[in-house]
């Protein structure tokens, strides 16, 4: 598979919409138990945090006394890891530990960038994460998957990011986001998009 693919692979294929903070949760503790009972060993990445990590998903989750609080599903693309889904027990809803610190520990233990959908209407709770991810280090890039290479864009800021939804489009489901890490992760991602700039305005085919 050539990166033109790769590219169509990663960065265009569907996926479930939104982050799914709570209702999903049950569905992920059900996933994750499953892989257990048929014989697959968990592998601890830090105190809290493990991980299953398969040929095409990887699952992160924090559990506290040997109780999951909250997980996510990523699909593993040639280019970034795709949020599938993301759940939290509603028993931890409004506290610590954050959707934040789960996607900064798997930006951490991989060499790849994050990719997630918006929901259909961006909430606050979304832009609070980007802001945060922001803080924390990362770096939060955006793109309309009608036009992907010439809407790429990396957000510097938080003011970047209160700009950026100031124009008043709310049809935020064509919207997709990439979390990375500094360095090689980031500037790979961004590579990805330059090639693909770089074939449309040279004409060469992108499929």
């Amino acid at each position: 598979m050539d990166n033109r693919q790769d590219f169509t692979e990663t960065w265009l294929c569907e996926m479930p919409e939104g982050l799914g903070v709570f209702d999903t949760y049950d569905q992920l503790l059900y996933v994750i138990q499953d892989y257990i009972k048929n014989g697959v060993t968990p592998e601890q990445v830090k105190p809290n945090l493990w991980k299953i990590d398969g040929q095409q998903i990887a699952l992160y989750w924090y559990q506290n006394d040997n109780v999951i609080v909250l997980a996510t599903e990523l699909a593993k693309k040639p280019q970034a890891l795709v949020v599938s889904v993301t759940g939290k027990s509603s028993e931890y809803r409004g506290k610590p530990p954050y959707a934040s610190s789960l996607y900064a520990d798997i930006l951490d233990d991989n060499p790849l960038s994050l990719r997630l959908y918006s929901d259909k209407q961006l909430s606050d709770e979304v832009l609070k994460l980007w802001k945060t991810m922001l803080r924390m280090g990362y770096h939060v890039s955006v793109y309309d998957n009608q036009n992907p290479a010439q809407s790429f864009k990396t957000l510097q800021s938080s003011d970047d990011i209160d700009n950026f939804f100031k124009h008043g489009d709310r049809n935020y489901q064509r919207y997709q986001y990439i979390l990375s890490k500094n360095g090689l992760p980031l500037a790979e991602t961004r590579g990805y998009f330059h090639l693909r700039r770089y074939r449309e305005l040279s004409g060469v085919s992108v499929n």
